[in-house]
C-alpha cells in the first residue's frame, strides 16, 4: 500500500490480476507506464547500485526520462552525476563504442545545457541515429523535438510520426502524449472517448502526463462535464509530484476563477 502511494499508482491491473504484490514487479510496471517516481527510483537504484548493477550512464538515462515525464527536480539529479568528470570520460568512452544509452544521455545533456563538448545540431544527429537503431527513449525524445521546435522547425504532424513508431515499439508515454495531443486538438479527433479511457488507465498506473490531461479535460469539459474544483484537484496533485506544466496550468486556472480588480 505505502509503495502504491509513492508512486500515485491508484490500482494495478497487474496487481489485481496476478495477486502478486511484490514490490519489484509492481515498480517494473509503472515504469512501463511512464510513472516518473518508478523511473527515478529505477535510476538511483542504478546510479547506486542497489536492486541493479551499478550504470551510472543508465542512472542518467532513467532521470531524463524522468524529467521529460514531468518531474522537473530529476534535472538536478542528471547535473549532479555529469558534474563528476570520471561521468564524462565513462560517457564518452561509451559512446564510442556505439552504446544507444550513452547517446540518448548526451543529448540529454545538451538539452539541459549541462555541456557545451556537443551543439544542438549534433544533439539531433545523435537521436537520429539512436532513433533509427531502434532506441525508444530517443524516438520519444525526437517527437518532443519535432513537438516544441526544440533545434529543428516545429512539425506537430512529424512530432506524432515519431511517437506511433515508439508506441508501436511498447512504449505508453508515447502513446499518452499522443491522446494528450488528440484531447488538446478534440475538434480533429475521431475516438475523443477511447483516448480519456486510456488516459484513465495510464493515470490508475501512476503516469504523471495523464494525470495533467484528465485535469485539462475537467479544465475544458473534454469527454466529461466542465468542472474547475475536479480540474484543480489534478493539477494540485501533479503540482505535488513536481510538475511545472501543472503549476501553470493551476495559475491559469486561478486566473480565470479571479474576479476583475474593478468590481
Amino acid at each position: 500500500g505505502d509503495l502504491k502511494k509513492v508512486l500515485n499508482v491508484k490500482k494495478s491491473e497487474f496487481l489485481e490480476n496476478r495477486g502478486d504484490t511484490t514490490s519489484a514487479r509492481l515498480v517494473q510496471q509503472a515504469i512501463k507506464w511512464g510513472n516518473p517516481e518508478a523511473v527515478i527510483m529505477n535510476g538511483m537504484s542504478y546510479e547506486k547500485g542497489t536492486l541493479n548493477k551499478k550504470d551510472p550512464i543508465y542512472a542518467a538515462s532513467n532521470y531524463f526520462r524522468a524529467y521529460r515525464l514531468g518531474v522537473d527536480r530529476a534535472a538536478n539529479l542528471i547535473l549532479k552525476l555529469t558534474g563528476d568528470p570520471s561521468f564524462i570520460n565513462l560517457l564518452n568512452k561509451t559512446m564510442e563504442k556505439g552504446d544507444l544509452e550513452a547517446v540518448y544521455v548526451w543529448s540529454a545533456i545538451i538539452a539541459l545545457n549541462y555541456n557545451d563538448r556537443f551543439t544542438e545540431a549534433q544533439s539531433l544527429d545523435f537521436l537520429k541515429k539512436a532513433a533509427d537503431k531502434g532506441h525508444v527513449q530517443s524516438i520519444v525524445e525526437l517527437g518532443l523535438c519535432y513537438y516544441n521546435g526544440r533545434g529543428v522547425a516545429q512539425d506537430r504532424k512529424t512530432a506524432v510520426e515519431y511517437w506511433t513508431k515508439a508506441a508501436g515499439l511498447g512504449s505508453e508515454d508515447a502513446s499518452v502524449r499522443m491522446a494528450f495531443n488528440r484531447i488538446i486538438d478534440y475538434r480533429n479527433s475521431d475516438n475523443i472517448n477511447g483516448d480519456y479511457k486510456y488516459l484513465l488507465s495510464a493515470y490508475d498506473n501512476g503516469s504523471l502526463l495523464a494525470e495533467i490531461a484528465l485535469g485539462y479535460c475537467y479544465e475544458k469539459g473534454i469527454v466529461v462535464k466542465q468542472n474547475k474544483s475536479e480540474a484543480n484537484k489534478f493539477y494540485r496533485n501533479a503540482v505535488k509530484r513536481g510538475s511545472e506544466v501543472a503549476m501553470n496550468s493551476l495559475k491559469r486556472l486561478y486566473d480565470e476563477l479571479r474576479p476583475d480588480e474593478e468590481e
